[in-house]
């Protein structure tokens, strides 16, 4: 059993406004996968996020997702279906859905809780703990070590996605053959060496945009644009990242 599943639905309102026109069958259908999620991660208790207003990633680049289309049909249904969402599920204004599954998993592993994070963005693989992704109906566990290395991977990579500009023409498989054989103490030095080295024009600005645009949030204090100094504080490396392992006796989906 699992005391609490946490769930990334924006991924869930797109996959059914693209599919079905009819709004009421749409309204159904989001809360039969809801409802299925729980069953696959054995739940008592659901906490289920959808994107808001305002985001404060459009604070730190104006391009961030600009390159997101979607045919006017299926955008209206869509919409529709946000109508419903932000009813009967938590609004996430000011930031992603992301950073609202960071900070409750946060805050419930804290508590002593069993926490399972459902998504189908690997993005949210920076979280540490039990993932269920709904659309592979995948269970598995990151480690803290492996979220963080996937945190750095991302900085280096940006992702093309969201529009998220990384270091230029730096792919996955580059800068996995970088950092793979680094210690994870050393990874966020060689992050930032990395970006001075192969983008050294205006490489500060650039990557501040990078990392305030990919980092998921876990704590609220951090909904906005970090500084610099802030980033580099939270990318560092230390004994309190290392506490934040789960226990191996917790439970797993």
């Amino acid at each position: 059993m699992t005391d609490l599943v946490i769930i990334d639905a924006d991924s869930i309102l797109y996959t059914v406004g693209w599919v079905e026109p009819s709004p009421a069958k749409g309204r159904a259908s989001v809360k039969a996968s809801i409802k299925k999620i729980m069953e696959d991660t054995e739940a008592d208790t659901a906490m289920v996020f959808v994107k808001g207003s305002n985001n404060f990633r459009f604070q730190v680049d104006i391009e961030y997702k600009a390159h997101r289309g979607i045919d006017p049909d299926k955008k209206k249904r869509v919409d529709i279906l946000y109508e419903f969402a932000r009813e009967e599920y938590t609004v996430c204004d000011d930031a992603e859905a992301d950073d609202y599954c960071g900070i409750y998993a946060t805050k419930a592993t804290a508590e002593g809780k069993s926490v399972v994070i459902a998504h189908m963005d690997k993005d949210l693989d920076m979280l540490p703990g039990y993932h269920y992704n709904f659309r592979k109906k995948e269970s598995y566990q990151t480690s803290v070590e492996e979220s963080y290395r996937f945190l750095m991977q991302q900085l280096l990579t940006g992702d093309a996605a969201d529009n998220i500009k990384g270091i230029h023409r730096l792919g996955p498989v580059t800068a996995k053959k970088i950092l793979d054989p680094v210690p994870v103490h050393l990874l966020y030095p060689t992050v930032i060496n990395t970006w001075k080295t192969k983008q050294p024009e205006d490489w500060q600005n650039n990557f501040w945009k990078c990392a305030n645009c990919i980092f998921i949030r876990t704590d609220e204090a951090d909904l906005r644009p970090l500084t610099m100094d802030e980033l580099n504080e939270r990318f560092t490396w230390s004994t309190d990242l290392r506490s934040l392992d789960l226990p191996q006796e917790a439970i797993q989906p």
